[in-house]
């Protein structure tokens, strides 16, 4: 096939794609699918763990019961008795009133006094939607899932359900609510449960984002009270971004010298598969206590600081989802203290310090470093490191390039244009090792010939093979491996690992549009749906297509052009690395796939990168043919300083430079593969000398 025909298929295969989505949208516009059937009216099947209710000691330990509204009463004689100050049940909503001067908008349920929902009044839900970002709402059909609800309390070792408590708000304010309720046995009281709400102003250094839940038991008894509470934590927050790994359990363990170390578990993980309950008070080693525990996306935060006792200390916390088996699970957190000790008519606080906000460097990492501090520390949230690419992923490196980032938008005053900037910067910085790269790599195939002959003459002598070709090679003045023409791309990986860790975790991209909206693609942090439609195609089983994205297309044939007819290759001298050539032309079929769902803005990058790589890789092979054809016509061009009468002048080729700091690193790992490979055969060789015995 000739490069017409090829450009024709190519044509001809965009233009199917695109009529047939164009096709889906119209059956999706005047065909929609039917609406879902109505829920039947006959009452469900309670799980053994909704119907139980035996008090237990250590709640840490149960599964999270489903609670209902009835009236809470133990089956030990605990029950809960309003309280005569209280005011009347009705939800409330601190923030409200003056959104100038507050950052959220809380609104509270007496059910367990929780919240029943956030909203973020600087950031839109949708990009098309002039909804505010609502978050931390209780999941449907799981009553008794609102977000900081007190869920039970425990008196000598009796427990009592308070989802359906008789809460009274008995205060109320702007940036404040306060709610109570009575526990007894009998006719006597045993003690009194507040609990207050409160936001705080923009003006203040958390900026507003951080709610402050403090939860006190009054001790009316006249003996010795042991108390034990349970509150839940917060809930799933809104997915972001199509595919998986978008939302998480976040938790910080203290470290010694005050640091804190973040572990990750993505809701798809196997740790909450089945329904099994996660223990996230220490980290794997157990050796250190969780500090802070919450639940996040890839741009928001729901994190939850207790401050009991010293630091660390004082809690467990446990996760579990409450429908495993559904694609998109949802985990409810218990946060529960450990048992106290409250003598007659005292106290015993439970302070909680929540943060629910955006992972915006320009709030976590601002000028007071309110957030970057110990406790705290939520900065560490920005860039998450998983996957086996987390030990080459690092933040000092991270942050340099969002700098980068964040300089070129302030001149473009665009997202999309500063990504593209950016790339252009890295490639130019990391030539010097493309150069080398590619260089290295057409010379073996030049070797090409030399090689076959030298495979037919020594057979499966290996140990000789080797020999003879890395003598050859340092014959022809090149005493390199093979396969180190790949040593430049391994170099430049951290770089590239870094760039793209950059642009997955800055906040600043979601619903940010590329060219200044002059373009389809309106967020950046989402695919770029050209075509949308309402309700997604699966592809055989494995994910789910939500409309016509360019990007992932515009990559694939880019990526076909520079493996097909600039990328230079090394040749294969063993029927493995023939096969590996393969299949890495291959991977410009599997890259549509691989990228489809992912932010437009990381295809971005990833189209730019590979379009400036084609153009660089035909301007390095251009200048190593005219060098190529000098050589042979005897002469080679020197460059001169700029002086007016300097041009480019031709002088007899000179003797070869010794080889700079980047040839004899380059050497030694030659040394180091030719070690391998004779480790290798000999193991070869004794494996089998065995067989032959």
């Amino acid at each position: 096939m000739d490069k017409r025909q090829l450009f024709t298929a190519i044509a001809l295969t965009c233009v199917v794609i695109g009529a047939w989505f164009v096709l889906l949208a119209w059956v999706d516009k005047h065909y929609p699918p039917p609406p879902p059937q109505a829920a039947t009216t006959q009452p469900t099947t309670t799980t053994s763990q909704e119907a139980s209710t035996e008090p237990t000691t250590n709640p840490t330990t149960t599964a999270v019961a489903t609670a209902t509204t009835a009236p809470a009463t133990s089956p030990t004689g605990l029950h809960a008795i309003e309280s005569d100050t209280a005011g009347a049940i009705e939800p409330t909503t601190l923030g409200a009133s003056d959104t100038k001067r507050f950052a959220i908008q809380l609104y509270l349920t007496p059910h367990g006094a929780g919240i029943q929902k956030a909203i973020l009044d600087d950031f839109k839900q949708e990009v098309h939607s002039a909804q505010r970002y609502t978050f931390e709402e209780p999941y449907e059909n799981h009553p008794g899932s609102e977000p900081l609800a007190t869920q039970s309390i425990s008196i000598d070792g009796d427990s009592i359900d308070l989802m359906g408590a008789p809460w009274k708000r008995t205060a109320v304010s702007d940036s404040s609510a306060t709610y109570q309720v009575t526990i007894a046995r009998g006719s006597t009281p045993l003690c009194s449960i507040t609990k207050t709400f409160t936001i705080s102003p923009r003006t203040d250094p958390n900026q507003g984002y951080e709610v402050k839940v403090d939860q006190t038991v009054q001790s009316l008894a006249d003996h010795a009270l042991k108390i034990q509470q349970t509150i839940n934590g917060p809930t799933s927050l809104p997915r972001e971004i199509e595919r998986g790994g978008d939302l998480s359990v976040l938790a910080g363990y203290v470290q010694p010298h005050n640091t804190i170390d973040v572990t990750q578990d993505v809701l798809e993980s196997s740790k909450f598969k089945d329904g099994a309950i996660v223990d996230l008070t220490q980290d794997s080693g157990k050796t250190h206590h969780a500090i802070w525990v919450g639940q996040v996306s890839t741009y928001f935060n729901a994190l939850v600081l207790p401050d009991i006792g010293q630091y660390g200390q004082g809690f467990s916390v446990n996760a579990q989802a409450l429908e495993p088996t559904k694609p998109d699970r949802d985990v409810i957190m218990t946060f529960t203290t450990d048992a106290v000790q409250v003598q007659p008519h005292q106290q015993a606080a439970v302070p909680l310090t929540v943060y629910l906000g955006p992972k915006s460097r320009e709030i976590l990492k601002n000028k007071n470093g309110f957030y970057e501090q110990f406790p705290r520390m939520y900065n560490l949230t920005l860039v998450m490191r998983s996957g086996m690419c987390a030990f080459c992923t690092w933040n000092w490196l991270v942050d340099w390039l969002f700098a980068i980032l964040w300089f070129f938008h302030a001149i473009f005053r665009d997202w999309g244009v500063a990504i593209i900037c950016l790339v252009v910067l890295v490639r130019l910085l990391l030539h010097p090792l493309t150069k080398a790269g590619q260089v290295q790599m057409m010379k073996m195939q030049k070797y090409g010939p030399e090689i076959e002959k030298l495979k037919k003459k020594y057979g499966d002598d290996k140990e000789g093979l080797n020999k003879e070709m890395m003598k050859f090679y340092k014959e022809q003045g090149y005493g390199l491996g093979p396969m180190l023409g790949c040593a430049p791309m391994f170099l430049q990986t951290p770089i590239w690992i870094a760039l793209w860790s950059a642009l997955q975790s800055t906040f600043e991209l979601r619903q940010a549009p590329f060219l200044y909206g002059l373009t389809w693609i309106k967020d950046l942090a989402k695919p770029d749906n050209l075509i949308h439609l309402s309700h997604p195609i699966s592809v055989f089983g494995y994910f789910d297509i939500w409309g016509l994205n360019v990007l992932p297309i515009l990559m694939a044939v880019a990526t076909y052009f520079n493996q097909k007819y600039f990328m230079p290759t090394p040749m294969a001298t063993t029927p493995e690395q023939m096969q590996q050539q393969k299949m890495t032309r291959g991977m410009s079929l599997i890259f549509p796939l691989m990228f489809y769902s992912l932010p437009s803005g990381l295809n971005i990058y990833y189209v730019t990168s590979m379009t400036l790589g084609i153009v660089e890789s035909k301007r390095i092979r251009d200048h190593i043919k005219e060098r190529e054809e000098a050589e042979k016509a005897g002469r080679v061009f020197v460059e001169t300083k700029a002086t007016r009468g300097a041009r480019n002048r031709i002088e007899p080729i000179a003797a070869p430079a010794k080889p700079g700091i980047l040839g004899k690193f380059f050497a030694k790992l030659a040394e180091i593969q030719n070690q391998v490979e004779k480790m290798r055969d000999e193991q070869d060789k004794g494996k089998n000398k065995g067989r032959n015995q």
